[in-house]
């Protein structure tokens, strides 16, 4: 160490109180520790409430999923009910046409002639003749009325107006 000056290091000057310079926040009289202190705190609390908004959204998905299934399983439900009812249905409908081409053929046209009727021996009932019952005399349709058609060709010319 020949003349050469070595710098010295410098400590931060005191102020009345006991505080450094180098530690304090001008104007607030923080050190750097209390600001630092202040800063964790409050990091600290925005992760607690960073938490509770985590784990609102993990009730709410656990919820959604638990819906979900439900509705999976009523969707489920219905479709196999509705796939019964179809069933039901097709077998209804089998039925009735296998029954209705059964009886279309054993039984005759629904309008029977009169030349039908005239044919039929006195002593059987005509097939296919409807019969109206003491509680149905109404006729309740148009194709329902009775007709009565008389033979007049052998009655006398001067007592025609009386039949």
């Amino acid at each position: 160490m020949s003349g050469a000056t070595r710098p010295t290091a410098t400590k931060g000057t005191r102020r009345p109180g006991g505080e450094n310079e180098a530690n304090s926040q001008t104007g607030t009289g923080k050190t750097s520790l209390q600001i630092l202190l202040e800063v964790i705190s409050e990091q600290r609390n925005m992760i607690s409430e960073l938490r509770e908004v985590v784990n609102k959204q993990r009730n709410t998905i656990e919820e959604l999923h638990r819906q979900s299934r439900q509705t999976e399983s009523a969707l489920l439900d219905t479709k196999a009910q509705l796939s019964e009812e179809l069933r039901q249905a097709r077998e209804q409908i089998d039925a009735l046409v296998r029954n209705s081409s059964f009886t279309a053929a054993s039984q005759p046209s629904p309008r029977t002639s009169y030349a039908d009727i005239a044919r039929t021996p006195p002593a059987s009932q005509p097939s296919g003749v409807r019969t109206l019952s003491t509680s149905n005399t109404t006729p309740s349709t148009f194709t329902d009325t009775l007709f009565c058609t008389i033979d007049t060709s052998r009655v006398e010319e001067g007592v025609k107006d009386k039949v």
